[in-house]
């Protein structure tokens, strides 16, 4: 083609009709010239990129954007030099054009996946390590660097016995036997002594293929710190003299979602008789009482009140019940509960 704006052609090989939709006359007859066809956010940097390789007497390379005679639009790769005149001047250029269309667009693709994937990873609380089948890490990834053992570099390469305490390998290795000969998740605990005391964390260990293992890795020290707490507090609920429920308040009928011992113990009912249940069933049918009146107000309007009324227990006797109903609210003070 002519060292000119339009990219004039003297020649073009039939192959320009895939590329371009159009035929080779269209551009030897000059009906179309190829820089028509580039995009006007490119059509500029080729030109330059060009000019530049020509003062330089070397041959260029570029990519670039064309839109093809359906409109669609195409990505191309172009490689060329410049026909000097015996005043040493680029007359012309030769060359040929590729489309990489398909390339790019997997390109992008793959590009857009990476991001995707490096988002969710950063999202995550989570140690990912990557192992062969002999235990050799092949790759790890941590959001959180400083929760790490080792940095990467220290892990990729190393077999996971010259790094884990003695306990802990021996619970991965016998993860890897098990998910490798069943194909099934594993999942396993264990704890380690840290700076600030004992660590739990939990590994999940997955098949990535048939040469390698994916094991995740969560510290679940806080999340056994809190299931800790709460055992202690339901034996303390659960030990009480006094009889204990807890109602939902965000149900209708408020029913009762927990009680201990001390309540199966004086109205004769065990929890699964009377979970779903609203407390006035122990009423029974003596219904006509000032309190209950007192009750259904102050859980209407999730106030606190204390009372005393008749109730009965599962075979029949009457008992008189001292009851203290306080309401709880959850951060945003939104009513949930009654005690």
């Amino acid at each position: 083609c002519n060292n000119n704006k339009d990219f004039s052609m003297q020649y073009v090989s039939e192959g320009c009709f895939e590329i371009t939709g159009y035929p080779f006359d269209d551009f030897t007859n000059e009906i179309i010239n190829f820089g028509q066809l580039i995009l006007d956010a490119d059509r500029n940097n080729v030109r330059e990129h060009i000019q530049t390789a020509i003062k330089q007497k070397k041959p260029y390379d570029c990519e670039y954007r064309i839109q093809h005679k359906n409109v669609s639009i195409k990505h191309v790769w172009e490689k060329g030099e410049a026909i000097y005149n015996d005043q040493n001047k680029a007359v012309a250029l030769e060359g040929f054009i590729i489309d990489i269309t398909i390339q790019k667009e997997t390109e992008t693709k793959l590009r857009h996946n990476k991001a995707k994937t490096k988002a969710l990873l950063e999202a995550i609380p989570d140690t990912i390590f990557i192992q062969d089948r002999k235990g050799n890490y092949l790759d790890c990834y941590s959001n959180s660097p400083q929760k790490a053992l080792w940095p990467r570099e220290k892990f990729v390469g190393v077999n996971m016995k010259d790094i884990l305490p003695a306990s802990v390998f021996k619970k991965i290795k016998a993860s890897h036997k098990e998910v490798i000969e069943s194909g099934v998740l594993q999942i396993i605990e264990y704890s380690v002594k840290g700076k600030k005391g004992m660590e739990h964390y939990e590994a999940r260990v997955v098949l990535m293929n048939n040469h390698s293992l994916l094991t995740i890795v969560r510290d679940v020290t806080e999340r056994k710190a809190i299931s800790t707490q709460l055992h202690i507090k339901d034996n303390a609920l659960a030990s009480a003299i006094n009889s204990i429920t807890i109602a939902d308040a965000q149900k209708s009928n408020t029913p009762i979602i927990y009680c201990n011992i001390a309540f199966e113990k004086i109205t004769g009912y065990k929890k699964e008789e009377v979970y779903g249940k609203n407390c006035n069933f122990l009423q029974d049918d003596d219904r006509d009482q000032k309190e209950i009146d007192v009750m259904k107000n102050a859980i209407s309007k999730g106030e606190a009140c204390n009372v005393v009324l008749r109730n009965y227990r599962k075979d029949g006797t009457l008992f008189w019940n001292d009851v203290s109903i306080t309401p709880v609210h959850n951060s945003e003070n939104v009513l949930t509960h009654f005690i």
